[in-house]
């Protein structure tokens, strides 16, 4: 979750991609990394974190297929 929470505020998209796919084989509910992108917005500002989420649900929409 820290990874999630570093690449958003980072604004690095296709490592975010790849770590949130990832996260549900290790334990992280999608609530939680929904969570983790909030936590992350407050203190990324608001572009990074509309990409973040972008990112995150074209994520865990691949995982889920």
């Amino acid at each position: 979750m820290l990874k999630i929470a570093m690449l958003s505020a980072m604004n690095r998209g296709d490592e975010l991609g790849a770590h949130v796919r990832g996260a549900p084989r290790d334990g992280v509910a999608e609530s939680e990394a929904h969570e983790t992108l909030m936590q992350a917005a407050i203190y990324a500002g608001a572009p990074a974190s509309l990409e973040a989420f972008r990112i995150a649900s074209e994520a865990i929409k691949a995982y889920k297929a």
